[in-house]
């Protein structure tokens, strides 16, 4: 082989025969641009769609819109806030005590020294059943009241009266 000759695999390049009187063929270096450019653009392109998408996410906030806001079908927003009490104004229960089903005042336990006292009146207890109260389980509690002294509720307290 001439020195002129590349290989490449199984492939062998050879340049074309040269006359004697004819001029070295120039380089090709326009070719060598083109060829560069080719096997570039694809680099170049899948760059430029994440550069999109990132700068697409930065500017949303990761967030994409709903369905709806694509095609101009959604519906405006309403103001349902209660600033006050921080909820949805249509679940506030504070604003709107009616929302809630009214809780039957049993008043102030005398022996127990509690509002609404769930040992003599299950039903208060915010259980899926209703718990069975016997007279092994009033007797244990009023052990454990007597056990220690204890500071005493204020019976006049209406604290219990509200839904919290």
């Amino acid at each position: 082989m001439s020195q002129s000759t590349i290989t490449r695999g199984d492939l062998v390049i050879q340049p074309p025969p040269q006359t004697a009187g004819s001029p070295p063929a120039p380089p090709r270096t326009g070719f060598r641009f083109w060829q560069w450019l080719r096997r570039a653009i694809p680099t170049v392109a899948v760059i430029g769609v994440l550069a999109s998408v990132a700068y697409w996410g930065h500017r949303t906030d990761w967030t994409l819109p709903k369905f709806s806001a694509l095609f101009g079908t959604q519906s405006p927003a309403t103001d349902d806030w209660c600033q006050e009490h921080n909820v949805p104004e249509s679940e506030d229960i504070e604003c709107k005590p009616e929302l809630i089903p009214p809780i039957k005042d049993y008043g102030w336990c005398k022996e127990h020294g509690v509002a609404q006292c769930p040992l003599h009146h299950p039903d208060v207890a915010q259980l899926k059943t209703v718990p069975a109260i016997t007279e092994a389980d009033l007797e244990r509690a009023s052990r454990a009241l007597a056990l220690m002294p204890r500071p005493e509720n204020n019976s006049l307290c209406k604290l219990h009266k509200r839904v919290t």
